[in-house]
């Protein structure tokens, strides 16, 4: 149930919980309580889409916040492999959520970004910000 003041609304953890169960960027295995998963989220806890733009902007910044909120390792893990373009608003959603990761003690890590995106993190130097992980193996590891 939403609540509001001031014209403002926010959302009740179960709420947060009914939208991570329909969005398409969380993984339909993915449950509130961790319990079917050993207690632990799932390996890749967000799958990225192929467009990271403007359009899919709040989408995106809303799987990652969920993901990040509900983290019960160090490290959220994000699988990019599916990633085919990310503009500004999609860049700015990704540092957000590192940032937002960060303050809440985990560590944000983009599996298996594609040739063409860690390009593109390089000519903006966000690789040197970001946590990249170029093997989801490696990832998957460091988060179990």
């Amino acid at each position: 149930m939403s609540h509001g003041l001031g014209g403002l609304t926010w959302l009740t953890f179960a709420d947060l919980a009914t939208r991570a169960a329909t969005s398409p960027l969380v993984p339909p295995a993915w449950d509130a309580t961790g319990a079917g998963h050993g207690g632990r989220m799932r390996a890749a806890d967000v799958a990225l889409p192929a467009r990271v733009d403007v359009t899919t902007s709040g989408d995106v910044r809303y799987a990652l916040q969920v993901a990040i909120d509900a983290a019960l390792t160090p490290d959220v893990i994000v699988d990019c492999s599916g990633m085919d373009v990310v503009d500004v608003a999609g860049l700015g959603v990704l540092v957000s959520a590192h940032r937002r990761a960060r303050s809440a003690g985990h560590r944000l890590v983009f599996a298996d970004p594609p040739p063409r995106i860690m390009r593109l993190l390089a000519v903006t130097r966000l690789h040197r910000i970001l946590h990249l992980d170029r093997s989801s193996a490696a990832a998957i590891g460091k988060a179990g």
